[in-house]
């Protein structure tokens, strides 16, 4: 269940005017946000917007230009350090060392941070992998090699999660699991996740808000449904069993349409819809199909960017240090 967004008051990530410029290129351009505690938050943008420019600044890899940028209210260039005990990153790629075993994994992060070996038995139970703790890393499938990894960025119980495509090229059952993992760490941990992805699913099952960059700006902002209901603009499919029907349906609505075989597709806002649908109640017996295509993450992100995600997804490609597993 997401959360109400009214009820995250403390800002756990907070940036105001982030800008990064590479010469005369702006890659992040003032760039300001609030993100509550317990929250999660999800960047979608195209290639080249400044997704990971402002994942790398807020996670200290990168400094900003100007503006500024707070986690859990420590600056993130005047107090990387602290910034850093208090964030974990998992990244797109597996950083994991596979000839270790999942308990060797752990118990080697753990160490850094001085956590306990109870902590990492919490986590191996958490994510479902306790039976496999004393097994090399590199007999795990992709999907426990993921888990294994969110479990490492949660072994010193940081507030918050940076999650960079934390399923991307897992099937379908391994993602559900995973979005089930993430929304739990949400509730009941409280940890404030800050995740990108190309899965419009994903963002939509799983966020509470959601913010569209592009040209280095925040274009768009808001949850899922916020988001699409400012297109207001439905696809309504009548599919009627008389041809002769249709011309009835399209001389009384007079809405934008258009006619494939025994269907009628007609484009509507929000208030269209009743009127359409008194108009083909009395005509119950001729109608075959009355369905309504209400928009979606994917229209909304053409709508704002102009391309399409899963073109994106095909070219993703990540900053070099990222790809390395800095943090």
């Amino acid at each position: 269940m997401k959360k109400n967004i009214m009820d995250m008051n403390e800002h756990v990530i907070q940036t105001i005017n982030l800008t990064k410029e590479y010469g005369e290129l702006r890659a992040v351009d003032n760039v300001s946000l609030s993100i509550g505690r317990g929250e999660i938050f999800g960047l979608l943008g195209p290639n080249g917007a400044g997704k990971s420019t402002t994942i790398m600044m807020l996670t200290t890899l990168l400094k900003p230009s100007s503006g500024r940028a707070e986690i859990c209210g420590y600056d993130v260039v005047k107090e990387p350090n602290k910034v850093r005990k208090s964030i974990s990153v998992v990244f797109q790629d597996h950083t994991s060392d596979e000839w270790l075993t999942g308990w060797e994994y752990l118990r080697l992060h753990a160490g850094i941070y001085n956590s306990s070996e109870a902590r990492i038995q919490e986590l191996l139970i958490l994510f479902n992998l306790k039976e496999w703790k004393d097994t090399p890393i590199k007999q795990y499938s992709s999907g426990m090699r993921r888990r294994l990894e969110i479990a490492r960025g949660l072994v010193h119980h940081p507030e918050v999660l940076f999650l960079d495509e934390p399923t991307l090229g897992l099937d379908i059952q391994t993602r559900l699991k995973i979005w089930s993992y993430i929304e739990s760490l949400s509730r009941e941990e409280d940890v404030t996740i800050f995740l990108t992805t190309h899965y419009m699913e994903e963002a939509d099952k799983l966020c509470d808000r959601i913010a569209i960059i592009d040209d280095g700006k925040i274009v768009a902002i808001g949850s899922s449904e916020e988001l699409k209901s400012v297109l207001n603009s439905n696809l309504i499919t009548v599919k009627v069993k008389n041809p002769g029907d249709m011309m009835q349906i399209l001389s009384v609505l007079g809405m934008e349409s258009e006619i494939q075989g025994n269907s009628i597709q007609i484009h509507t806002t929000n208030a269209g819809i009743s009127e359409i649908y008194d108009v083909v109640r009395d005509m119950q017996n001729d109608v075959e199909l009355f369905n309504v295509k209400k928009p979606t993450l994917d229209d909304v992100f053409i709508y704002y960017t102009g391309k399409e995600i899963r073109d994106e997804a095909s070219e993703h490609r990540r900053h070099p240090l990222m790809r390395r597993g800095f943090i």
